[in-house]
């Protein structure tokens, strides 16, 4: 049985994307931001434009009262699950070389503390 989690980018409310996996009811965050980095990934000349925008996702759950950002990439997250993206500048290309190369994270993530704020998420 397929189990999906669904995505959209903070600016876009309307345009929710599906991530369809089979192993269980979770799927790891890490795995998450490797497939939406690859619905992006169409030909070399975007994986270059990747390349150059360098930037990392922070997700955080639609669904919850307050905002909860998944930031442990060894973490999980479960079926159904209503997923919020935000794109972080990421000046040293680390998700894309966590993606493609396997690397590990270099130590923590600069992240605005607008985002590290618990709240509701905000309604456009």
């Amino acid at each position: 049985m397929t189990a999906k989690v669904y995505w959209r980018h903070k600016g876009h409310p309307d345009a929710w994307h599906v991530i369809e996996f089979t192993d269980g009811d979770t799927i790891g965050v890490l795995e998450v931001k490797r497939k939406i980095m690859r619905s992006r990934m169409s030909s070399p000349v975007s994986i270059q434009k990747l390349w150059n925008q360098a930037f990392d996702y922070a997700l955080f759950d639609a669904g919850s009262s307050h905002t909860r950002e998944f930031e442990d990439e060894n973490g999980t997250i479960r079926k159904n699950t209503h997923l919020v993206v935000h794109r972080l500048p990421d000046p040293g290309n680390f998700l894309i070389r966590r993606l493609l190369y396997n690397e590990p994270r270099q130590g923590p993530r600069n992240i605005p503390p607008t985002l590290r704020v618990l709240g509701p998420l905000p309604q456009k």
